[in-house]
């Protein structure tokens, strides 16, 4: 069980680091110092062992969320939180990470992409309902359109083709296309406590950069 956790935490932090497409089972090995053999005893190829670390990943994200959501005081405050943990979220992935799994590996984009339809969804649906009774968001929005709305906004981010890697930060265009989200969701009273979270927390409010 120690060696499996040493392959996971390994290759978990290769593949941030250099892309879930460019690190091989030979450069995991070498870079663990153990045989291709040993390697291959705990995972039978590269698509099993990058199906189990996005599963951990989807476990671990799941974990953060929920426990922003019971540990944030509002809807507003929940959404900087988790601007924030995304942030953090998205510096230690390579840019093109989903789109390799799209790709390259699809059992693994298909465990994301329902975890993605499923979990997240029902986090965002929750969040503009909380918001709408909190009346930080407003009432005339259907918040089951607003929440698949904010999915593909969420998407459209993180695409490396709409968003070329060379050309923008990924970070930049994740949060900007959060505050935009907020900006058309927001009531008078939700937009003056996002102004005393910005003050805060150091988050420009202005959805263009000049």
């Amino acid at each position: 069980m120690e060696m499996e956790q040493r392959i996971l935490d390994t290759a978990d932090e290769l593949f941030r680091k250099y892309g879930v497409r460019s690190v091989t089972m030979d450069d995991l090995a070498k870079h663990l110092a153990i045989s291709k053999k040993t390697l291959y005893q705990h995972y039978t190829d590269k698509d099993a062992l990058v199906l189990k670390i996005t599963d951990a990943t989807i476990r671990r994200i799941d974990r953060d969320m929920e426990m922003i959501r019971t540990e944030s005081d509002n809807a507003l405050d929940e959404t900087v939180r988790i601007l924030h943990y995304m942030r953090g979220l998205l510096q230690s992935f390579q840019p093109t990470f989903l789109y390799d799994l799209q790709k390259y590996y699809p059992t693994s984009y298909k465990t994301f992409s329902e975890y993605r339809e499923r979990h997240m969804k029902n986090s965002i649906l929750f969040n503009v309902r909380r918001g709408i009774k909190e009346g930080l968001y407003r009432k005339d929005v259907n918040p089951e359109i607003v929440a698949r709305l904010r999915l593909q906004q969420i998407e459209g981010s993180m695409n490396p083709v709409m968003f070329p890697p060379s050309m923008f930060n990924m970070v930049d265009v994740a949060h900007q296309s959060l505050l935009l989200f907020l900006h058309g969701l927001v009531t008078d009273k939700g937009f003056k406590m996002l102004e005393q979270y910005a003050k805060k927390k150091s988050l420009s409010l202005n959805p263009v950069k000049s």
